[in-house]
């Protein structure tokens, strides 16, 4: 949230984080905490950055099997996958095209 960037109690919500995430005996919750936490010091100043990077690698210590869930493909992660979608145009085009590729054979037999 942008309000977390202007939040004064920057240091308390990361000793929340860091006393929750200790406690959670959920590796996948934990992954997706720790996940979700790196995106947003993506749009953080320094000092946040720094202190949820600490947080991550103290956690990391408490839970080594974190570190192997941490460093799996992205193409392996069941928690988040995004797929394209075709765009309309390019399926009506397509569709278009081939019904006209198909009177034009039809017409070519007949004659």
């Amino acid at each position: 949230s942008s309000d977390l960037a202007h939040c004064s109690k920057q240091s308390m919500f990361l000793n929340l984080v860091f006393k929750s995430l200790k406690a959670d005996v959920n590796l996948r919750r934990v992954k997706a905490f720790v996940k979700r936490l790196l995106q947003v010091t993506c749009g953080s100043m320094a000092p946040f950055i720094c202190g949820a990077l600490y947080l991550v690698s103290e956690i990391i210590k408490l839970k080594p099997a974190l570190q192997t869930l941490l460093q799996e493909q992205v193409e392996s992660d069941e928690e988040e996958h995004f797929q394209d979608i075709e765009e309309e145009e390019n399926v009506t085009n397509q569709t278009q095209d081939s019904k006209t590729k198909e009177t034009v054979k039809g017409g070519r037999s007949e004659e």
